[in-house]
């Protein structure tokens, strides 16, 4: 969305307070500026840490025969170097030059793969590993290759020359000391947090790091604290970076057992802590809710994570911290984003989904939000990002946070959120016959002056979900009579999910399957189907429906809807059985 006039000010003030930190950071002496390896290398190698991540031999073959497939974009090189060819997108670029694809070669196990390997890795130091400049080492790229080749160097090294394996480990060491004086520089979130990630493994894996280990021990457990938050969420406010860092974590808990070292203290909690915000997130049909840039859900990595969840307790239900909200019964899930976007430069990744929710039931996944591309272009980004790609109401189809983008700041701000809502209220009600979400936002006012409210109420046997969503002025009164503001109330549909309007427009049927289906009715305005788009599927942006459902505020100012259990399927049992009967013919009615 391009930047407006009243925007100006909000972006000159990130622009300072960029200035201002990357001065700082580079002034900050750091614990880790001053490293043991002083630019040599390690003598040897100790340990190799656990790759969580599922390899897949066939590609191994691909890499073989010079195809790379990475972030959607397919390149043969034939017999050249994957690293001397022009990219075709910056996110194959990145996924290149991080090597996590290495588990593949490791999963095929043979000596050809090993060779391979060896072979890829060799290429990469001779044409990068003396530049420290470019796409191959930005600091989280850096980061995700250091633990990549720390994790699968028992492929790597074994069978190696001496050669190889001398140059291999000088390559480790430069890498420590570039992340070592670059780490505070990093992007703030993920990308600083994988570096102090790295390093700590690194310390670990290699001998004589005795001081790099205490130094890298310190400064991971003060920025643990610092962005994993009490609740367990993450300070971005975004579910999917959860998987990531726990990805990176369990391995380096084990490490630090391997050679007999205690972890710091923060790491132990933090992983304590977001376990059961990993189960928070994740819905009925086994995929994560699609917020703040979450996309689609690896299924096999976040089930080996969860096999790691000892205590294997149910999730709170109020995440206070992370400004999240849980609603369940009886084998329906609801879960409510009731927060402002994370702020400065976490805020890349937040979209304008305040007050938006998602609704899962038995096995199958509902009412959605559009969620983000695996890899896209920045339209396709910022179409995801808006407020109209969430469930929830937008206000004469504006988003309500604007988002920078593009100019000559761009390098600096990146695609900031410039405004957004400033305040939050929520209150949660528990009751013996369900839990009741009230929620509003102030996204609205400094454009049309308009607060949005949303009460949303599961049941205490979960076969249904009321709501109401109501719109007013500060102070809480009505809008006035001659105001020409539109809004449109959005429910995004699952792609998997048959979705029919009656011919009446007083309901939507939708329908997982023969046994399982739900109705939407809405008391005060007609409801209709449009098209949408489902951007967090594994294989693209899919199509699929919308319900939308019209007013004028100053006629409507209030919304009442409900979603319920279809009267073709036997009401669910407080425990969740899936008793059910067959829908009756002709309900399975494409939209």
């Amino acid at each position: 969305m391009n930047n407006t006039l009243t925007d100006r000010p909000r972006a000159l003030g990130q622009l300072i307070a960029e200035g201002w930190r990357r001065l700082t950071s580079r002034l900050q002496p750091g614990s880790l500026m001053v490293l043991r390896l002083s630019g040599s290398a390690p003598r040897q190698l100790q340990i190799a840490p656990q790759d969580l991540r599922t390899g897949d031999p066939q590609r191994a073959k691909e890499f073989y025969s010079g195809v790379f497939h990475f972030a959607t974009k397919t390149v043969d090189v034939g017999a050249k170097s994957p690293f001397s060819v022009p990219p075709p997108s910056a996110d194959w670029e990145s996924e290149l030059h991080g090597f996590r694809w290495l588990r593949h070669l490791r999963a095929a196990g043979t000596a050809v793969s090993g060779s391979n390997a060896r072979a890829l890795t060799n290429d990469w130091i001779a044409i990068h590993g003396n530049k420290k400049t470019g796409p191959a080492w930005q600091v989280d790229v850096a980061a995700r290759r250091l633990i990549a080749w720390l994790s699968h160097s028992v492929i790597l090294v074994e069978d190696a020359d001496h050669q190889f394996y001398k140059m291999f480990l000088r390559s480790i060491g430069a890498h420590i000391l570039f992340l070592g004086r670059n780490v505070n520089e990093a992007p703030a979130g993920l990308p600083r947090l994988q570096a102090m990630i790295a390093l700590a493994l690194a310390s670990l894996s290699v001998s004589d790091q005795t001081s790099l280990i205490k130094a890298a021990r310190t400064q991971l457990g003060r920025e643990l604290a610092r962005q994993i938050l009490p609740d367990g969420g993450h300070q971005s406010r975004q579910p999917a970076v959860l998987i990531e860092i726990l990805t990176d974590l369990l391995p380096l808990r084990q490490a630090y057992e391997r050679v007999g070292t205690a972890p710091p203290d923060e790491l132990i909690s933090a992983i304590d802590r977001m376990m059961p915000m990993v189960r928070f997130f994740r819905h009925r049909d086994g995929n994560f809710a699609r917020f703040n840039s979450t996309s689609a859900t690896e299924r096999d990595l976040m089930a080996t994570i969860l096999r790691y969840d000892d205590a294997l307790g149910e999730p709170a239900e109020n995440a206070g911290h992370s400004n999240f909200q849980r609603l369940t019964g009886g084998g329906t899930t609801v879960i409510m984003d009731t927060g402002k976007p994370a702020e400065n430069e976490l805020s890349a990744t937040a979209h304008a989904g305040c007050l938006s929710f998602e609704m899962s039931s038995v096995n199958a996944c509902f009412i959605t939000n559009c969620g983000a591309p695996l890899f896209g272009d920045s339209q396709t980004i910022a179409a995801g990002r808006a407020t109209a790609a969430h469930s929830t109401l937008v206000l004469n189809d504006t988003s309500f946070c604007k988002f920078h983008s593009g100019g000559v700041f761009n390098r600096y701000l990146g695609n900031r959120v410039l405004s957004g809502p400033t305040q939050v209220d929520v209150e949660r009600r528990e009751d013996e016959e369900g839990v009741s979400i009230v929620a509003a936002h102030n996204g609205y006012v400094r454009q049309f002056g308009i607060w949005h409210e949303r009460t949303l109420r599961l049941a205490g046997d979960g076969n249904s979900i009321s709501g109401v969503d109501r719109v007013y002025e500060t102070g809480g009164m009505k809008p006035l009579g001659m105001r020409k503001d539109e809004c449109a109330l959005r429910f995004h549909i699952h792609p998997r999910i048959k979705a029919s309007v009656s011919a009446d427009k007083t309901s939507v049927l939708l329908v997982a399957n023969q046994r399982l289906a739900w109705k939407f009715t809405c008391a005060d305005a007609p409801a209709s189907l449009e098209e949408s788009i489902f951007f967090a599927s594994a294989a693209g942006p899919r199509r699929t429906s919308q319900i939308v459902v019209r007013a004028n505020i100053a006629r409507t100012d209030r919304l009442r809807w409900k979603l319920e259990r279809h009267v073709g399927t036997r009401p669910m049992t407080k425990d969740g059985d899936k008793a059910s009967e067959r829908l009756p013919l002709g309900t399975e009615t494409k939209a």
